[in-house]
């Protein structure tokens, strides 16, 4: 580098204000500040999505499998100790139940779902993505739960601390219509312990095919 270059990088710098110089180091003191919480210091948290897929069942009482993606998004070892849902009839929001934890279930080859082993807490490593699909169910004995049909709204609440109130919370909702009350019913009364499948209301599965104006403008 010349002589003449040096000498005008030097008068560049000179002219830039001091505020601007001060800006700078408080904008990369922060940066750098931001990067070691998230490599190092940021404590256990868990981004939870609950996939819309969900089976309803009746086997003793009424239950919900309920199939929840976990990632542990901190540098830090993390456990959910606990889990649970609530359930209320949209119409009826004071009535609300707790539905208990019973197990994780997998679906082996032929399409069975069985138990597995494991029980909560679940352990996470640092920045690990685990899947469990959970079951819940409302009580092994003691009243039945009270589904009918309408419109309910499921909170899923998990705890990743010995706290008394739930470190995060889930809001779905579901629609019980006509046909899967009947099914029900009829799966109760004959004590099977067949999975019913039903969906998260709102969600509309892609399917291939030829998009109308109205289907290509909505999915934009």
């Amino acid at each position: 580098m010349t002589s003449n270059s040096k000498d005008s990088r030097l008068k560049l710098l000179l002219k830039i204000p001091n505020w601007l110089i001060l800006v700078l180091s408080i904008f990369a003191m922060g940066l750098s500040i931001y990067a070691t919480y998230n490599k190092e210091i940021k404590p256990f948290a868990l981004d939870v999505r609950v996939d819309p897929h969900l089976y309803m069942q009746h086997k003793i009482n009424f239950g919900l499998y309920v199939s929840i993606d976990m990632q542990n998004i901190s540098p830090n070892r993390g456990m959910v100790t606990q889990m649970v849902l609530i359930m209320y009839k949209a119409a009826n929001p004071l009535d609300k139940y707790l539905i208990k934890f019973n197990s994780f279930r997998f679906k082996d080859v032929d399409d069975v779902w069985s138990p597995t082993e494991e029980q909560l807490p679940i352990y996470f490593l640092p920045n690990q993505i685990q899947k469990r699909t959970a079951s819940f169910i409302y009580s092994l004995e003691g009243n039945q739960f009270p589904l009918a049909t309408g419109t309910y709204k499921c909170e899923l609440l998990i705890w990743t601390l010995a706290n008394e109130k739930a470190d995060l919370v889930r809001e779905f909702t579901i629609e019980i219509t006509e046909d899967l009350m009947d099914t029900y019913k009829e799966y109760r009364n004959h004590s099977s312990t067949n999975l019913i499948p039903l969906t998260i209301a709102g969600y509309t599965e892609l399917k291939a095919g030829k998009l109308s104006e109205i289907q290509y403008h909505q999915l934009k």
